[in-house]
């Protein structure tokens, strides 16, 4: 990932290597002969932030420094799925009135 923070240039790189299960409400059916889609979103804002939701240096989040294993844990946690048949990029079964969830 690269980018700009406090105007300074950064390239972030990870070797982050982890499994993360997802569980769908309701679940997902898969019928012979039927489409089945799902969508997966990783929530990009939410990485180089800390608890309170301010904004982290991403340099700390580099091997072995301080914000190493924030970030880490941000990106695991910003993993989502969802059955989406229609393919418009909103959960089929959570959709609010107005097309959003």
């Amino acid at each position: 990932m690269q980018g700009t923070f406090n105007g300074t240039d950064f390239t972030f790189v990870s070797d982050l290597d982890v499994e993360k299960e997802l569980r769908f409400d309701p679940p997902v059916v898969v019928q012979a002969g039927t489409p089945a889609s799902l969508t997966i979103q990783l929530d990009l804002n939410g990485w180089f932030r800390d608890g309170a939701g301010n904004l982290v240096d991403p340099a700390t989040a580099a091997k072995g420094a301080v914000n190493e294993g924030l970030v880490r844990d941000n990106i695991v946690n910003s993993v989502n799925g969802f059955q989406d048949n229609d393919e418009d990029g909103t959960d089929d079964h959570h959709e609010g009135g107005d097309g959003r969830h």
